[in-house]
Parts: C-alpha cells; structure tokens; sequence
C-alpha cells in the first residue's frame, strides 16, 4: 500500500504556473495528441468507420478516466488521516467540463442523441470552451503538488481529450459549426447555470461544513464581482467565449479554403 500511496502521492519535482515550461509542455503534448488522432484517421482511409472508431475510443477513455478517478481518490487524498474527504465531491458533473463528460458520452453512444444535429452542436462548442479554459489557465493545476503528480496528469489527460474529441467532431465534418445557432448555446446555458445552481443548492444544506461552487456560481471570481452576480458574469463570459469558437471555426474554414483554392489554380 505504501508503494501505490506514493505514486499517488508524490509531491516533490517541479511545479506546474501559469505559462511555465510544464504548463506549455502539457499542451504542446496534447496538441500534437489531437494532430495525430486526426493523421491517424487519415490514414485509414478517412472514412466514416475510422471516424467512428477514434471518436468512440476518445469519448469511452474519457469517461472511464473520470469514474477511474473516483475510485482512486481514496488512494492519493488518504494522507493517513482519517478524517480527510476520501472523495472530491466537486468533480461530480456540475461543472461544465464534467458535465461535458456525461453528455460526450450521450452524443457518441445514444443513438437518438448522436442523430440530434442541435445537440451535437452544443456539446461540441461547449466541449471546447470548458476544456479550453482550463487548459490556458488550470487552476487547480498550480497547487504544491509536482507537476508529474497523478492528479495533474489526469486532469491535462482529461480535458486534453475532452478538447480532442469536440475539435475532431469538426475536422470530420460528423458536426458542422453555424453561428445562426449560436441562440441554442445560449439556451442550454441557462439549463446549465440552472443545473450547477441547483447543485450548489442541494449539496451545500446537505452538506454544511462544505460550500459548494459549481461552475464557479456562488463567489465572485474578481474584486469589481459579487457572489450574487457571478450567475451572470459565468453566463455572459461561457455565450461570450462560445461566439469566440464559432468565429475562430469560420476563420479557419476561410483559410483552408483560399488555399485549396490556390492550389487548384497552380
């Protein structure tokens, strides 16, 4: 046991800051991660079984990595006290990168889902936003802990796929982004705000000795917030950064295809 509690626990080495060179190397590992899943379904022939094929694979690794994880935590957060939480209540699906995690897995495996074009849109966008942020800034990266610890690999690993899957959704074309249906996004996140709301709520009077903050709801992130605004603030900033997506898609596409273009012409 004192072996495994070490692997689990190993908190010496370097430590993961914003932009330090262990940050940058997570997501240059993830990038070229995401690079090669794409090369690989090309490789096999782009077709529609290879896409399926990685994209099951991706979706079934996420969602084994975080009920994994579960039952893990009581590995590593043991500590030898008895009295410390053996698991992270925060990780269940209120926030939205692991709510995204639970919906990834309907958009991939439930045939009426997978067939929803709106839904797949909302999963996919919204995938990218979630692992997104926590990627350019991971907070709960920069802890005293090494950078090579078990928690910060799962964590990179769990929304670099999160990230991998939404991004090869689009380069396969099985989703097409649309920026008329940016309004759907904005629906379902006031479902979401509702959903982590309602969490907090409930786990909050059900568990009084710990306040619950999901998706970052109930305490104000920066100095000119307050708690009871933060609902707002989350919302505008999620709608916000979801155009910022569709924006970057249709760039991109307008890119590609000027250089198709120009190659045709030679």
């Amino acid at each position: 046991m004192n072996f495994t509690l070490n692997i689990f626990q190993w908190y010496g080495g370097p430590r993961v800051t914003w932009l330090s060179i262990w940050h940058i190397m997570y997501l240059v590992i993830i990038a070229g991660a995401i690079i090669l899943m794409g090369r690989r379904i090309k490789k096999n022939g782009n077709t529609e079984a290879a896409k399926e094929k990685m994209l099951k694979g991706i979706a079934a690794t996420i969602l084994a990595l975080y009920l994994a994880d579960f039952f893990l935590m009581p590995l590593y957060r043991a500590n030898g006290n008895a009295t410390t939480q053996l698991i992270d209540l925060d990780k269940l699906p209120f926030h939205l990168c692991t709510l995204m995690a639970v919906l990834i897995q309907f958009a991939q495996f439930n045939s009426k889902c997978k067939k929803s074009v709106w839904f797949n849109e909302i999963v996919t966008v919204l995938s990218i936003v979630a692992a997104g942020i926590y990627l350019v800034y991971p907070g709960t990266a920069f802890r005293d802990i090494g950078a090579f610890n078990f928690t910060i690999m799962q964590t990179f690993l769990f929304h670099g796929l999160v990230l991998a899957w939404a991004i090869l959704n689009i380069t396969t074309g099985r989703v097409v982004l649309k920026v008329k249906n940016l309004w759907q996004i904005a629906v379902a996140l006031v479902i979401i705000v509702a959903w982590a709301k309602i969490g907090n709520v409930v786990y909050s009077y059900a568990i009084p000795t710990i306040k619950f903050n999901w998706c970052f709801l109930e305490e104000a992130v920066f100095s000119f917030q307050t708690a009871e605004t933060m609902p707002i603030y989350f919302y505008v900033a999620m709608v916000s950064l979801s155009a910022i997506v569709y924006a970057i898609n249709d760039i991109v596409k307008a890119i590609v295809k000027k250089i198709k273009q120009k190659k045709i012409k030679e």
